[in-house]
């Protein structure tokens, strides 16, 4: 479910959009977003998203090696970014790319969210992808249903 936005958080949220004021291009990364990105909607309503996503195994491997939780509650928290970010593209169509491992498709990837966002390619430092930041290839693990169909969707929505 979506956070409910307290006075605080708006006027946080507030803060940081007038901190950019004048920048005609900015962005943050963050899964936590899709739980808060209707209180961003709310404010900016032209808002322009883009949306990454991984392999439901490789990141349940990931949440399971950070906070020991099972792997079956991993993958459940797999399903519910994703579900969102499903949701949330199917009201505003947005690019979406699949992080993988490998640098040149990353490159590819992200050079065609730049041009599908109508953004500027010549931009300088557009390193996207670290392989230093890679930690694990794909774990042999079983999916539930659930994620493999969410992740099946996603991928038909790659660009």
């Amino acid at each position: 479910d979506a956070i409910e936005w307290q006075p605080m958080h708006k006027a946080v949220r507030d803060l940081f959009i007038e901190s950019r004021t004048g920048q005609s291009i900015w962005a943050f990364k963050d899964p936590r977003t899709l739980l808060t990105l209707g209180g961003w909607f709310d404010v900016l309503p032209q808002l322009e998203c883009a949306g990454i996503f991984r392999h439901p195994a490789e990141v349940a491997m990931s949440i399971h090696k950070r906070n020991q939780f099972p792997i079956e509650k991993c993958q459940d928290i797999w399903c519910a970014y994703n579900q969102k970010l499903l949701d949330y593209h199917r009201q505003r169509a947005f690019p979406l790319i699949e992080f993988v491992g490998d640098e040149a498709t990353m490159a590819s990837s992200f050079s065609r969210m730049i041009e599908a966002l109508r953004l500027a390619q010549n931009a300088p430092d557009r390193a996207f992808f670290e392989a230093g930041m890679k930690h694990q290839d794909r774990p042999d693990i079983a999916l539930s249903s659930r994620a493999m169909d969410i992740y099946a969707a996603l991928k038909a929505l790659a660009i």
